[in-house]
Protein backbone atom coordinates (compact mmCIF):
# COMPACT_ATOMS: atom_id res chain seq x y z
CA UNK A 1 0.00 0.00 0.00
CA UNK A 2 1.56 3.48 -0.19
CA UNK A 3 0.50 6.70 1.59
CA UNK A 4 -1.21 9.72 0.20
CA UNK A 5 0.36 11.72 2.71
CA UNK A 6 3.91 11.59 4.42
CA UNK A 7 3.69 9.76 7.96
CA UNK A 8 5.61 11.57 11.20
CA UNK A 9 6.47 9.44 14.51
CA UNK A 10 8.09 10.78 17.08
CA UNK A 11 9.70 8.50 19.59
CA UNK A 12 7.50 5.34 18.37
CA UNK A 13 3.98 7.41 18.27
CA UNK A 14 2.22 9.08 15.15
CA UNK A 15 2.55 12.63 15.36
CA UNK A 16 1.11 13.93 12.19
CA UNK A 17 0.02 13.68 8.96
CA UNK A 18 1.19 15.90 5.49
CA UNK A 19 -0.15 15.21 2.01
CA UNK A 20 2.17 14.88 -0.58
CA UNK A 21 2.72 18.11 -3.16
CA UNK A 22 5.18 16.64 -5.74
CA UNK A 23 6.25 12.95 -6.36
CA UNK A 24 8.52 11.18 -4.06
CA UNK A 25 11.01 10.91 -7.44
CA UNK A 26 11.61 14.91 -7.06
CA UNK A 27 12.90 14.32 -3.22
CA UNK A 28 17.00 14.14 -3.05
CA UNK A 29 17.71 15.72 -0.09
CA UNK A 30 17.33 15.72 3.59
CA UNK A 31 17.28 18.95 5.51
CA UNK A 32 17.88 19.26 9.29
CA UNK A 33 17.70 22.81 10.89
CA UNK A 34 16.80 24.74 13.93
CA UNK A 35 17.96 24.03 17.50
CA UNK A 36 18.61 20.26 17.73
CA UNK A 37 21.71 18.10 17.69
CA UNK A 38 21.46 15.32 14.87
CA UNK A 39 23.20 12.12 16.30
CA UNK A 40 21.81 9.86 13.20
CA UNK A 41 19.82 9.52 10.24
CA UNK A 42 18.82 6.39 8.67
CA UNK A 43 16.97 5.52 5.54
CA UNK A 44 15.38 2.20 5.11
CA UNK A 45 12.17 0.35 4.11
CA UNK A 46 9.71 -0.31 6.67
CA UNK A 47 6.93 -3.09 6.27
CA UNK A 48 4.88 -1.34 9.59
CA UNK A 49 4.14 2.36 10.67
CA UNK A 50 5.07 3.50 13.44
CA UNK A 51 8.20 1.56 13.01
CA UNK A 52 10.23 -0.09 16.00
CA UNK A 53 12.31 2.00 17.49
CA UNK A 54 16.17 0.82 18.14
CA UNK A 55 17.04 -1.55 20.63
CA UNK A 56 18.98 0.67 22.61
CA UNK A 57 16.61 4.05 22.59
CA UNK A 58 14.63 4.10 25.90
CA UNK A 59 11.27 3.23 25.34
CA UNK A 60 8.07 5.41 24.85
CA UNK A 61 6.57 6.56 27.76
CA UNK A 62 3.12 6.14 25.90
CA UNK A 63 3.57 2.84 25.39
CA UNK A 64 2.79 0.98 28.76
CA UNK A 65 3.42 -3.23 29.46
CA UNK A 66 0.27 -3.91 31.55
CA UNK A 67 0.22 -6.23 34.80
CA UNK A 68 -1.09 -9.54 33.89
CA UNK A 69 -3.50 -9.41 36.89
CA UNK A 70 -3.76 -6.35 39.02
CA UNK A 71 -3.52 -2.37 38.69
CA UNK A 72 -0.82 -0.61 36.54
CA UNK A 73 -0.53 3.02 37.53
CA UNK A 74 -0.01 5.54 34.61
CA UNK A 75 2.90 7.58 34.75
CA UNK A 76 1.95 9.86 31.92
CA UNK A 77 -1.68 10.15 31.38
CA UNK A 78 -1.87 12.07 28.27
CA UNK A 79 -2.98 10.44 25.40
CA UNK A 80 -2.45 8.75 23.25
CA UNK A 81 -1.81 5.60 25.38
CA UNK A 82 -1.20 1.99 24.08
CA UNK A 83 -1.36 -0.58 26.75
CA UNK A 84 0.41 -4.15 25.77
CA UNK A 85 -1.42 -6.88 27.13
CA UNK A 86 0.96 -9.55 28.50
CA UNK A 87 -1.33 -12.13 28.25
CA UNK A 88 -4.26 -13.01 25.85
CA UNK A 89 -7.88 -12.41 27.11
CA UNK A 90 -9.95 -15.24 28.14
CA UNK A 91 -13.47 -15.56 28.98
CA UNK A 92 -14.80 -13.19 31.76
CA UNK A 93 -11.69 -11.27 31.65
CA UNK A 94 -12.36 -7.48 32.60
CA UNK A 95 -10.50 -4.05 31.99
CA UNK A 96 -11.19 -1.67 34.79
CA UNK A 97 -9.79 1.99 33.09
CA UNK A 98 -10.30 5.15 36.13
CA UNK A 99 -9.53 8.32 34.82
CA UNK A 100 -10.47 11.84 34.19
CA UNK A 101 -12.58 14.04 31.25
CA UNK A 102 -10.92 16.75 30.47
CA UNK A 103 -12.76 20.66 30.06
CA UNK A 104 -14.45 21.15 26.91
CA UNK A 105 -13.90 17.99 25.41
CA UNK A 106 -14.78 16.84 21.82
CA UNK A 107 -14.17 13.04 21.94
CA UNK A 108 -12.11 10.07 23.36
CA UNK A 109 -11.87 6.57 22.10
CA UNK A 110 -11.09 3.42 23.80
CA UNK A 111 -10.08 0.34 21.19
CA UNK A 112 -9.53 -2.98 22.01
CA UNK A 113 -6.74 -4.41 19.00
CA UNK A 114 -4.51 -6.49 18.17
CA UNK A 115 -1.00 -4.36 17.42
CA UNK A 116 -0.08 -0.66 18.35
CA UNK A 117 1.02 -0.29 14.82
CA UNK A 118 -1.48 1.90 12.43
CA UNK A 119 -0.47 0.27 9.30
CA UNK A 120 -1.51 -1.94 8.02
CA UNK A 121 -4.78 -0.93 9.86
CA UNK A 122 -4.71 -3.05 12.98
CA UNK A 123 -8.01 -5.64 13.59
CA UNK A 124 -10.26 -3.88 16.03
CA UNK A 125 -13.27 -6.45 17.72
CA UNK A 126 -14.48 -3.30 19.83
CA UNK A 127 -13.99 0.68 19.60
CA UNK A 128 -15.88 2.88 21.78
CA UNK A 129 -15.59 6.12 21.31
CA UNK A 130 -17.42 8.96 23.23
CA UNK A 131 -18.16 12.31 21.45
CA UNK A 132 -19.82 15.19 23.17
CA UNK A 133 -21.07 17.08 20.19
CA UNK A 134 -22.22 14.74 17.81
CA UNK A 135 -24.48 16.35 14.83
CA UNK A 136 -25.18 18.59 18.44
CA UNK A 137 -25.75 15.44 20.27
CA UNK A 138 -23.75 13.65 22.99
CA UNK A 139 -23.74 9.97 21.98
CA UNK A 140 -21.39 7.04 22.55
CA UNK A 141 -20.63 4.75 19.59
CA UNK A 142 -19.46 1.11 19.37
CA UNK A 143 -18.50 -0.51 16.40
CA UNK A 144 -15.24 -2.84 15.62
CA UNK A 145 -12.95 -2.61 11.97
CA UNK A 146 -13.06 -6.14 10.58
CA UNK A 147 -11.48 -7.14 7.22
CA UNK A 148 -10.30 -3.49 5.99
CA UNK A 149 -13.32 -1.72 7.38
CA UNK A 150 -15.67 -0.26 9.93
CA UNK A 151 -18.71 -2.08 10.70
CA UNK A 152 -22.44 -0.64 11.62
CA UNK A 153 -22.03 1.43 14.29
CA UNK A 154 -24.07 0.46 17.10
CA UNK A 155 -25.26 3.94 19.05
CA UNK A 156 -26.34 4.85 22.81
CA UNK A 157 -27.31 8.66 23.80
CA UNK A 158 -28.83 7.22 27.14
CA UNK A 159 -27.29 7.77 30.74
CA UNK A 160 -24.72 7.38 32.56
CA UNK A 161 -23.30 9.97 30.92
CA UNK A 162 -19.34 10.98 30.96
CA UNK A 163 -19.24 14.57 32.22
CA UNK A 164 -16.16 17.34 31.46
CA UNK A 165 -13.96 17.49 34.27
CA UNK A 166 -15.66 14.54 35.83
CA UNK A 167 -13.45 11.68 37.14
CA UNK A 168 -14.71 7.96 35.59
CA UNK A 169 -14.36 4.29 35.85
CA UNK A 170 -14.66 2.13 32.86
CA UNK A 171 -15.22 -1.31 33.23
CA UNK A 172 -14.91 -3.56 30.12
CA UNK A 173 -15.71 -7.25 30.73
CA UNK A 174 -15.02 -9.86 28.30
CA UNK A 175 -17.80 -12.60 28.69
CA UNK A 176 -18.22 -15.36 25.90
CA UNK A 177 -20.90 -13.46 23.29
CA UNK A 178 -20.24 -9.81 24.01
CA UNK A 179 -18.27 -6.95 25.34
CA UNK A 180 -20.55 -6.02 28.72
CA UNK A 181 -19.64 -2.34 29.46
CA UNK A 182 -20.17 -0.55 32.34
CA UNK A 183 -19.53 3.28 33.71
CA UNK A 184 -19.51 3.55 37.59
CA UNK A 185 -21.29 0.49 38.12
CA UNK A 186 -24.11 1.35 35.59
CA UNK A 187 -24.71 -0.57 32.63
CA UNK A 188 -23.33 1.21 29.53
CA UNK A 189 -24.05 -0.80 26.48
CA UNK A 190 -23.22 -3.97 24.95
CA UNK A 191 -21.56 -5.01 22.13
CA UNK A 192 -21.51 -8.74 20.62
CA UNK A 193 -18.33 -10.27 19.04
CA UNK A 194 -18.49 -9.96 15.45
CA UNK A 195 -14.60 -11.42 15.29
CA UNK A 196 -12.75 -13.79 18.01
CA UNK A 197 -11.20 -11.72 20.33
CA UNK A 198 -8.26 -13.76 21.54
CA UNK A 199 -5.95 -11.68 19.19
CA UNK A 200 -6.56 -8.68 21.09
CA UNK A 201 -3.03 -7.78 22.62
CA UNK A 202 -3.40 -3.97 22.65
CA UNK A 203 -5.45 -1.09 24.74
CA UNK A 204 -5.43 2.19 22.56
CA UNK A 205 -6.96 4.74 24.77
CA UNK A 206 -6.97 8.78 22.97
CA UNK A 207 -8.62 11.76 23.30
CA UNK A 208 -9.43 14.22 25.33
CA UNK A 209 -8.78 12.52 28.93
CA UNK A 210 -6.30 11.19 31.65
CA UNK A 211 -5.83 7.88 32.12
CA UNK A 212 -5.29 7.40 36.06
CA UNK A 213 -4.94 3.48 36.31
CA UNK A 214 -5.51 0.50 34.08
CA UNK A 215 -6.48 -2.66 36.03
CA UNK A 216 -6.40 -6.28 34.17
CA UNK A 217 -8.28 -9.89 35.88
CA UNK A 218 -7.59 -12.51 33.62
CA UNK A 219 -9.59 -15.36 34.78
Amino acid sequence: KSFPSSEVAVNGIHYCSYTYRTSLLNITNIEVSGAVTLSKVHLRTSQVYPSPLPPDYPPSPYVVPLESYGTTKIKIQNTPMYGILQKKLTPNSEIVITGKVQLLPISFFVNLQQSSGIWPHPEIPLHISTRFNHERKYVILANAWIDQDWGKEEITVKPPFFVPGSEFTLRILCSNDAFVVQKDGKPLLTFRHRVPYSNIDTILIDGEIFVYNITIHLL
